[in-house]
């Protein structure tokens, strides 16, 4: 059987496997716009700035976002933590490796979904539910102090 820590590495191999094929395929074969609507679509995009098109130089980006991966990375090895913890560390930690990897080889990220004004990739939704599920689970699950003063 496998452990929990290598459920969570499995998890975020596939993850990361996954965004690495769907940039591959924006940038070769699927580098086209097929937009059926003006806010949905696969829109290939070179993102040269930080998340939400914010204008932020990458090795700025690099220089944050690699001590922050490998803390992560740390955590998922080193500590043990309650499922919904490491469900948020992994979809973290997928996310940002892979974005991270395009800022150090590309100099961008490759974004490829449009939802309404917006094109994104995979990798940004896995740190966005990352970090919504770490969010949601500390707030549903942490114990509360009811007393009144």
């Amino acid at each position: 059987m496998l452990s929990k820590k290598s459920v969570a590495w499995l998890g975020v191999g596939f993850f990361l496997l996954l965004d690495r094929l769907l940039k591959l395929l924006s940038n070769t074969v699927l580098s086209t716009p097929h937009t059926p609507t003006s806010w949905f679509g696969w829109l290939p995009f070179h993102n040269h700035g930080a998340a939400f098109g914010l204008p932020v130089p990458s090795y700025f980006v690099i220089l944050i976002s690699a001590p922050i991966i490998l803390f992560i990375g740390w955590l998922l090895v080193h500590k043990e933590t309650a499922a919904g913890d490491r469900l948020a560390y992994a979809l973290i930690f997928a996310g940002a490796a892979s974005n991270l990897y395009d800022r150090i080889v590309y100099g961008f990220t490759n974004d490829y979904l449009l939802l309404i004004t917006g094109v994104f990739n995979l990798a940004d939704v896995l740190i966005i539910s990352g970090l919504l599920l770490y969010v949601w689970d500390h707030k549903h699950h942490e114990p509360h102090n009811d007393k009144q003063y």
